[in-house]
């Protein structure tokens, strides 16, 4: 190559690089204006919703009636933490007996069934003293973020199991009508549970749910109520069902990430960093600026909380259509936070229509023991009734939801 040749070449090399510096710096210069600024847009757009949905959230009444008896002034979930922290005070003895009761009654003297009474009664009348509470408002913390108290689950359970024993202990006695209002309080507790903004608390209420509708009002207890008490257990849980989520219902959750946000501006989230992809760095689609990842995370599982629940009593299939959708744009969003509320929103929404259905092929069995027709209690899994098999003693009630493994049914005796 010439000496000319090659003084060409090094000097077109120089020119194409003054070039692209001379167009990198602009884009670097109006990228460093631009970033902070739309950050800051972003940041205080969240703002401006969690702002606007803490004042829905305590602008909504949760005033409710008693399913039954005298109205208690005072907040529910006051009493129900003092069961559940009552239930948490009893030893290892205490809650072998009350497994003993619950899963081996046989096994149990007279002197272990007293026990239980003067151990679990406590608890029990704090439960009931809240079903009969006039303001069922969840208690939450939006302050605290992440690091809100959620129930305990274990606890909380120990309490309706107890509720499962008295109640068949009462029904034994042929108190059929205590034994049902016991079921009533129990299943109250659960929904009030269920109206809770944080997804944990709502699962823990489903758990809850289940017991009553499967072990408390299982077929031997429904066989053995009286027609008062069936009509009373099955219009009581009507009532419950009509404030029963049948989807996932996230913006509590987007509300407290938001708070803890906030906090961490000054440094005081610890919570944060035991959330997987909170230390996410960010990409180029945000400029590398962590204030607007984080925010438009909130903004982004807000938007995916408000269709789903906009959209919350479509049919099973079109809403499995609607979930797989938002739950397809929260894959697609690079932050590792929104993949876990992607993984957390579909078993939430099977969950939670697991419950209904469990409620509803309780109610299904208690109109076929009046004598009543169940056509019109809808398969939450289903796009009609329930399927139905009959036999000359027995009607077999079973859900599309269910599967050979899983199956979601119960049996309703003929009379």
């Amino acid at each position: 190559m010439s000496k000319n040749a090659s003084g060409f070449r090094n000097q077109g090399m120089k020119l194409r690089a003054l070039v692209a510096l001379a167009t990198v710096i602009p884009l670097v210069s109006v990228g460093v204006v631009l970033v902070p600024m739309r950050a800051n847009e972003r940041w205080e757009a969240m703002t401006r919703w969690k702002e606007q949905a803490e004042a829905d959230w305590n602008a909504r009444s949760f005033v409710r009636e008693p399913l039954f008896g005298d109205t208690q002034s005072g907040r529910a979930f006051d009493r129900y933490q003092k069961a559940v922290a009552l239930a948490g005070l009893r030893d290892d003895a205490a809650r072998a007996l009350l497994r003993d009761l619950r899963l081996h009654p046989d096994r149990v003297g007279a002197e272990g069934r007293a026990t239980f009474a003067a151990t679990w009664s406590e608890p029990l009348a704090r439960m009931r003293e809240g079903a009969h509470s006039a303001d069922a408002r969840p208690a939450v913390s939006w302050r605290h973020g992440l690091a809100a108290r959620t129930f305990d689950l274990l606890r909380a359970r120990d309490v309706v199991n107890a509720a499962v024993v008295q109640s068949r202990t009462l029904s034994a006695q042929g108190a059929q009508s205590e034994a049902a209002e016991l079921g009533i309080d129990a299943a109250t507790f659960a929904v009030d549970l269920l109206q809770s903004p944080m997804v944990i608390d709502q699962m823990i209420a489903s758990a809850l749910l289940a017991i009553v509708c499967t072990e408390l009002f299982d077929e031997a207890a429904v066989d053995a109520m009286d027609t008062m008490s069936r009509s009373r257990v099955e219009a009581a849980l009507g009532a419950l069902e009509s404030r029963c989520p049948t989807g996932f219902r996230g913006s509590g959750e987007a509300l407290l990430l938001s708070h803890s946000l906030l906090r961490s501006v000054q440094g005081a989230a610890p919570e944060l960093e035991a959330e997987a992809g909170m230390g996410t760095e960010p990409g180029w689609r945000h400029g590398w600026s962590q204030k607007w990842a984080m925010a438009d995370t909130v903004l982004l599982l807000a938007d995916v909380s408000a269709k789903l629940l906009a959209m919350e009593s479509l049919p099973w299939t079109q809403r499995q259509e609607l979930v797989n959708a938002q739950r397809q744009r929260l894959r697609k969003d690079p932050t590792a936070m929104t993949q876990g509320w992607e993984e957390m929103i579909g078993g939430a929404e099977r969950t939670l229509r697991i419950t209904l259905t469990h409620l509803r092929l309780l109610r299904a069995s208690l109109r076929l023991a009046a004598g009543g027709s169940v056509e019109q209690i809808a398969d939450p899994f289903g796009d009609g009734p329930f399927r139905v098999a009959r036999d000359a003693q027995a009607v077999l009630l079973s859900s599309a939801g269910g599967s050979k493994l899983h199956p979601l049914a119960r049996t309703a005796r003929v009379r």
